[in-house]
């Protein structure tokens, strides 16, 4: 049987990413549904079971669990009580903004936005967060994500003076069907899930105006609030991480520079947990 050296997860809004690190190197990954918190509390003995059997029986190893919705104390311990149950040993319970700052920083201090469903600016001194902007969810704001993206782009194709082009209106046509199907979505109890989804489906239409036109607001309203003078901003997600050119171009209009831009952070903190400080 292997002996893990460490084990790391990612636990998104929709599924967890685990990494099981042997000590010669050896990486074993898989994929388990979300452990969100608010969806724990209805999780049957069932669905634990079938987590654990996914899991597997060898869970020694240090574990460092990076979730959504961990970022008050007293959901990292009952998150910790949990994941303990399970058979994991001392588990570490963070949440998912640290570990897109050590993904993307590792120990060295910086800028790091995630772009992905939501968006938030974060700043980090190397060893903790010590600035936020953003984050608010899709109610508020969340300029620079793809939900608001999406949103950006359905506003003007049901607004007739919003000035889209003829050509773009037939395809958002053909692929979201007409404004009354529209309407009719958007009033539906999944309209949050279809709007973060639109994205997808959009990437044969020249929408290139609205990524722009997004990720501009998303600068205007997040680097005024900075207190840093970093200018090197690293991104993850997956939003941040299909608009990267564009995103470099505008970051160089306001004299900064694009730094470590990737999809998800398990690469990063594999390489972080590597290390000797990653495992303190």
């Amino acid at each position: 049987m292997t002996s893990w050296k460490h084990i790391i997860a990612d636990s998104g809004g929709s599924t967890t990413k685990w990494a099981f690190c042997g000590i010669n190197g050896e990486v074993k990954l898989l994929e388990t549904r979300s452990m969100h918190p608010k969806f724990l509390n209805a999780w049957t003995e069932n669905d634990w079971q079938l987590l654990k059997d996914s899991l597997g029986d060898n869970l020694t190893g240090q574990l460092f669990f990076y979730g959504a919705g961990c970022s008050q104390s007293v959901i990292q311990t009952a998150m910790i009580e949990r994941l303990a149950r399970l058979g994991f040993e001392s588990p570490k319970v963070f949440p998912d903004t640290l570990a897109a700052c050590r993904a993307t920083c590792g120990t060295n201090s910086g800028m790091v936005a995630i772009l992905g469903t939501g968006s938030v600016l974060l700043e980090y001194d190397g060893q903790q967060i010590t600035g936020r902007v953003g984050g608010y969810g899709s109610l508020i704001g969340d300029e620079g994500s793809g939900f608001y993206f999406a949103r950006l782009v359905v506003k003007d194709y049901l607004t007739a003076s919003s000035g889209m082009n003829l050509p773009i209106r037939n395809q958002l046509q053909e692929t979201m069907g007409s404004s009354a199907e529209v309407l009719a979505r958007l009033a539906s109890a999944d309209a949050q899930v279809w709007l973060n989804e639109l994205g997808s489906r959009f990437k044969n239409i020249d929408l290139s105006d609205y990524h722009r036109r997004n990720l501009n607001e998303w600068l205007n309203v997040s680097l005024s609030a900075v207190k840093g003078d970093s200018t090197t901003l690293s991104v993850i997600g997956s939003y941040g991480f299909s608009q990267r050119e564009l995103l470099r171009q505008l970051l160089l209009e306001q004299s900064m520079i694009l730094g470590v831009v990737c999809k998800d952070p398990m690469k990063g903190l594999i390489d972080f947990h590597s290390t000797e400080s990653g495992n303190a």
